[in-house]
């Protein structure tokens, strides 16, 4: 597992003592499981279960990131085209892609398109499949302007996690839905997928 998941080069290290079993669930991916003693911890929300007592942790990148964070109510939601802007608040340098699953499923981005506003492509990248870091699309590096408006466009698979608003205010800027396209051709104004634009460590 750790050849797989590495710690994000700015993450603190924790140390856990306890006297009983601990098991951490990546509530995010569905049934994952992973032990606490695992060699890197990806970003994400958690569930530390020690028999009745839930705790749930969220481990963020300490580096300015534009994450929309899991939405409460991710449901209903399919795969399909989000069009739509984006404006960062502050400016960030980015080369990921990450998108929240709904959980039990293999939601993701299949696609990533971003231009800037004067309809330059300054990000194409595709998906390269389940192998390996399959909730991630990564890319050559690309500064976002604070205060400048991204057009993203993102053809997503399987069930990512939706914000079901025109608009959002999230971590790192605002993000507003155009229009999505779903696999069944359905017209909405008011899906916005969740994700996260960081820059890979």
């Amino acid at each position: 597992m750790s050849g797989i998941w590495n710690a994000a080069e700015d993450a603190e290290f924790v140390n856990l003592s306890i006297d009983m079993s601990i098991k951490v669930i990546a509530d995010t991916n569905g049934d994952l499981k992973l032990d606490v003693n695992t060699g890197g911890v990806p970003l994400g929300e958690f569930v530390i279960t020690a028999g009745a007592i839930n705790k749930t942790v969220k481990i963020v990148s300490t580096k300015p990131v534009f994450d929309t964070g899991s939405p409460e109510y991710p449901y209903p939601s399919m795969c399909g085209t989000h069009n739509g802007t984006l404006t960062p608040n502050q400016t960030i340098t980015v080369s990921k892609l990450y998108t929240y699953s709904c959980p039990g499923t293999c939601g993701h981005t299949e696609r990533v398109t971003i231009r800037n506003d004067m309809g330059g492509v300054i990000v194409e990248a595709n998906w390269t499949g389940y192998d390996g870091d399959w909730r991630n699309i990564t890319f050559d590096a690309v500064t976002l302007v604070a205060g400048e408006i991204y057009n993203y466009s993102f053809c997503t698979g399987s069930y990512p996690q939706i914000i079901h608003e025109r608009t959002a205010n999230v971590t790192g800027g605002t993000i507003t839905c155009a229009q999505f396209t779903d696999a069944n051709g359905k017209v909405y104004i008011d899906w916005i997928p969740a994700i996260i634009l960081l820059n890979k460590p």
